[in-house]
């Protein structure tokens, strides 16, 4: 059953900013409820941000609400509305009403056409605040600038949902899954290898 409202809250902050921006967002992050969907990226920022190259390392905070109709989807982004770093924000969007298609296009420019793609999944107990300080020279000394880091707050969380409680994002109890991935073009075409046989 679709939602019948979605909306997003975004901000992107220079990567250097990553550990007051990763300390508020995990805090804001406790007070959200469960038909939002909350994530770091950690990635070079978007040609429409920064046009000329090297374009510059973000980490951008989104909370994606899927609401009974617009009033609710506003609602419950309310933890992510009131950002003390907003002023530091390099683009921010608030409360922005979008759709599973712009969600799908949004998605589709992480992953381009035309190239290979390298992912890797960890999964960790260490807390965002502890963990996401660490990456920026990861991302900073990737090869590819289409290299990000993924990290969504849920479906898995330290902590369990109580037996009585509502169905959630709370997944494995004490794991976090953090995703990593790049995108890059091919240095030569794919080949395809056939499967031959020979009659007898």
């Amino acid at each position: 059953m679709h939602p019948a409202a979605i909306a997003a809250t975004t901000y992107t902050f220079p990567l250097a900013d990553v550990e007051p921006v990763t300390r508020w967002a995990s805090e804001a992050a406790e007070r959200l409820p469960a038909n939002v969907e909350a994530s770091f990226t950690l990635a070079t920022a978007a040609p429409a941000l920064a046009p000329n190259s090297p374009r510059p390392k973000v980490i951008s905070v989104t909370g994606t609400a899927f609401g009974t109709s617009p009033d609710d989807a506003r609602r419950a982004l309310e933890p992510l509305r009131d950002c003390p770093l907003a002023d530091h924000a390099l683009d921010s969007a608030v409360d922005k009403p979008t759709t599973f298609p712009g969600l799908y296009e949004a998605s589709d420019a992480f992953w381009p056409a035309a190239h290979r793609n390298a992912v890797e999944t960890p999964w960790s107990d260490t807390p965002f605040t502890t963990l996401l300080p660490k990456l920026p020279a990861s991302i900073s000394d990737a090869p590819s600038d289409k290299t990000l880091i993924l990290a969504p707050f849920w479906p898995a969380s330290t902590t369990s949902p109580k037996p009585t409680s509502p169905p959630t994002r709370r997944g494995p109890s004490g794991r976090t899954l953090r995703p990593c991935g790049g995108a890059f073009r091919p240095s030569r075409p794919r080949t395809t290898r056939r499967a031959s046989s020979t009659p007898t």
